[in-house]
């Protein structure tokens, strides 16, 4: 059996007004979920689930209603605890049965469709086509319903059996086809928030709905602007999903320069601070007159000078200022797309993760950039200072 849950009006269709309890699981249906043997539903206020069976017999379980169902190999039952249900049986081959029971009552159906209520010790069966036999378990007393006939049926007394208009079928209908509306709204507001897997599921179980109600033609009319409105945003998430790849291929580059520039930069800079301490030294002996002593300096300066030239000449020319500009590009980028893409878009987390990704490169490649800038120009003027000095000597 599958389970086709169709939402009522204040019903949304990711909370839990319909549950199922499996064994000692409770469970969450969704569309076109397997119904076991034993399964307990429940369908809260304001709500109504479907289910349909192999042969497509049908039942519908109003609000407020407790079924469980159970099935062998020529009976199926069902067991009213408490609600309404409708069912629509399909003919029936000889030797099977279907019963629906509740604590006062058994309806055996020999017809295609009928409704069964039961609250307070009281039971109501009313028939839409064919034939109901039902008894009352206390007296055991048996009637038979004919179409347009119901019965009222109270725990240890006589069977009741009136006329009726077939108005529940016009009051299920109109709920249908509202709830239709209902569904095309839900799936303006989903697109609109740009949450374009719960606007799919919607617009499915639409064309369900649809279906049923022989009310294609008008659903596909209204339904298709919005299939457009669809399309057009699964492409621009597609796009952006593209250019998500685009920015992890950039980072992807940037990285093995950060890995082999951050080290040679860590290095540089040890290696002019250390120039520097020289240069304070080479002063101070100047300073004092001690020029034998700053003559003795010079070639651990120059071999020192001689290293830092060799550590800047081991980073590529560029490659620092062309990563910033690059990652500037990839941030602005990420930044529209972030600004563009709604609150509940599916892509919207992979976005947000790839923007924040983008910033801590960009942040990291702006420190190696400023840090290589400043040791480059420190080390010049170490450089042309200490020329100065090499000229008094």
């Amino acid at each position: 059996m599958l389970l086709l849950l169709f939402i009522g009006t204040v019903l949304n269709f990711y909370t839990n007004e319909v549950v199922i309890k499996r064994a000692d699981s409770t469970l969450i249906p969704y569309l076109g979920m397997e119904i076991m043997d034993n399964d307990t539903i429940t369908v809260k206020d304001s709500s109504k689930a479907e289910i349909l069976y192999s042969d497509s017999s049908t039942l519908f379980i109003d609000q407020n209603s407790t079924i469980t169902i159970a099935t062998s190999s020529k009976k199926r039952s069902v067991f009213l605890s408490l609600g309404r249900i409708w069912a629509k049986v399909k003919g029936l081959l000889k030797g099977e049965s279907f019963e629906i029971n509740n604590p006062i009552s058994v309806s055996g159906i020999r017809g295609t469709e009928f409704i069964v209520s039961y609250k307070d010790d009281e039971s109501e069966v009313k028939v839409l086509e064919g034939k109901v036999n039902i008894r009352e378990l206390i007296t055991g007393k048996e009637a038979i319903l004919e179409r347009e006939r119901m019965a009222r049926i109270k725990r240890g007394m006589a069977i009741e059996i009136m006329k009726f208009k077939l108005e529940d079928i016009e009051r299920w209908n109109k709920w249908k086809e509202s709830h239709l509306m209902f569904l095309i709204k839900k799936i303006e507001k989903a697109l609109e928030r740009g949450n374009i897997l719960q606007a799919s599921l919607l617009i499915d179980q639409g064309y369900v709905l649809a279906r049923r109600l022989r009310l294609m033609e008008e659903y596909r009319s209204k339904i298709e602007k919005l299939k457009s409105e669809y399309e057009l945003i699964r492409q621009k998430q597609g796009m952006f999903i593209s250019k998500i790849q685009d920015l992890k291929y950039s980072l992807r580059k940037i990285n093995p320069i950060i890995q082999k520039t951050e080290p040679l930069l860590v290095d540089l800079k040890g290696l002019v601070d250390h120039l520097l301490l020289k240069d304070r030294e080479l002063k101070e002996y100047l300073k004092e007159n001690k020029k034998q002593e700053a003559i003795q300096m010079l070639p651990s300066i120059n071999f020192l000078m001689n290293q830092i030239e060799s550590k800047i000449n081991k980073i590529p020319k560029g490659v620092l200022s062309n990563a910033v500009i690059e990652i500037e590009r990839d941030y602005n980028i990420v930044i529209e797309m972030e600004s563009q893409i709604p609150l509940e878009s599916d892509i919207r987390d992979k976005i947000i993760n790839t923007s924040r990704n983008v910033k801590e490169v960009l942040d990291k490649v702006r420190k190696l950039k400023h840090l290589f800038d400043k040791t480059i120009t420190d080390y010049n003027n170490l450089k042309n200072d200490i020329s100065q000095l090499k000229h008094k000597l």
